[in-house]
């Protein structure tokens, strides 16, 4: 299995956690696995960029036009980051909103036949009684969409070992919220 996943938001929404679930269910099933952050002022709810190769890579930084899926916590950080995603590939976005920005970004993505999914994470993930839980509701979606990208992954499993035992349960209420949401839904077109 390979893959390679941008992470975008900020500062507070769970980027790195994310980022660890992601990498640490690759490492239980025995994958090589390359993780790079970049971190603005994320204490002041800066950039956060997360990078993870998946399967024998030699360098951790994904260059732009590569990455198969891009988790965007917020819809400006996924516009600021959407070079790094390859033709063909997945875009999924944490927006109430059915559209990433201008005609030419709608252009772009068409050209590009990259799939789109907006996600109201942020309200999906106060529904289930914690709105930070958005990362975990988006993690959540990705796991019922990108089946074929990351098959050999069990990314509840490693949330349920990895999430502290006060965010145990809201994290899996979320998570599974996301998935039910990726079950029943398909890319958008604009």
């Amino acid at each position: 299995m390979q893959a390679k996943i941008v992470i975008a938001g900020i500062g507070g929404r769970g980027v790195l956690f994310t980022t660890r679930v992601l990498a640490e269910a690759a490492r239980e099933k025995g994958l090589p696995v390359l993780v790079s952050e970049t971190h603005g002022m994320s204490q002041r709810r800066g950039s956060v960029l997360s990078q993870i190769k998946i399967g024998a890579e030699e360098s951790p930084l994904i260059r732009p036009g590569t990455a198969d899926i891009m988790l965007a916590l917020e819809k400006e950080e996924g516009l600021k980051n959407l070079a790094y995603v390859k033709e063909g590939g997945m875009v999924i976005v944490n927006t109430d909103q059915l559209q990433m920005g201008s005609r030419d970004i709608a252009h772009l993505l068409e050209e590009k036949r990259i799939k789109v999914f907006f996600v109201d994470a942020d309200r999906t993930a106060a529904n289930t009684g914690y709105f930070m839980a958005a990362n975990m509701v988006l993690l959540g979606f990705l796991e019922a969409r990108a089946k074929q990208e990351l098959t050999e992954l069990d990314l509840r499993a490693t949330l349920e070992r990895l999430s502290p035992e006060e965010y145990l349960q809201v994290n899996l209420t979320a998570f599974d919220a996301g998935e039910h949401l990726g079950q029943d839904s398909s890319p958008y077109q604009e």
